[in-house]
């Protein structure tokens, strides 16, 4: 008689119990993983519409900004009537991309140190290719920074992204 090849339900038992503890221990790290992705997400994104705004103001030759609201963590793209000084109504009833909002958990501040929490806050693109020199953060559910995206320098008006390296309390 021939002998049957195959598994044991003693062998598939011990062999459910290690991939049980493998994906344990696996988990953890897999939701940090995720959660860094999306912040690192939102970075790019807001980095991308800085980066259209410059080039559509440029070869526009109109102001574009990337409106933020902090208090409820959304952003959008909206252009003036001129090339300096646009009036106030303009950059309402010119929106080139709709409020954008963020998902749950993730937070937005303004400013280089990441203080100001509330309100709106812009970086406006000029079509000489300048901008004001201004920084968006993007924070973790505990207030803890992970990006900053922005304009270090107004002359230039290039975007740059800055991840947060708290081993060293600064910005890589």
């Amino acid at each position: 008689m021939r002998k049957m090849a195959g598994f044991s339900l003693y062998e598939l038992l011990i062999s459910c119990a290690i991939l049980s503890v493998l994906t344990g221990m696996a988990l953890p790290a897999y939701s940090t993983w995720r959660k860094d992705a999306a912040y690192k997400e939102v970075a790019q994104a807001f980095f991308g519409a800085l980066r259209e705004a410059r080039q559509r103001a440029i070869s526009s030759g109109l102001e574009h900004r990337v409106e933020f609201d902090l208090d409820v963590g959304r952003y959008r793209m909206t252009h003036g009537n001129r090339a300096l000084n646009s009036t106030d109504s303009s950059w309402d009833q010119n929106v080139v991309r709709d409020w954008v909002s963020l998902s749950s958990g993730i937070i937005i501040k303004s400013l280089s140190d990441c203080t100001k929490s509330t309100g709106t806050d812009n970086i406006h693109m000029n079509p000489n290719g300048s901008a004001n020199s201004r920084y968006i953060c993007v924070m973790d559910e505990n207030s803890q920074p992970r990006y900053r995206v922005g304009v270090p320098y107004s002359t230039t008006g290039k975007s740059v992204i800055k991840h947060w390296n708290s081993a060293s309390n600064s910005w890589d």
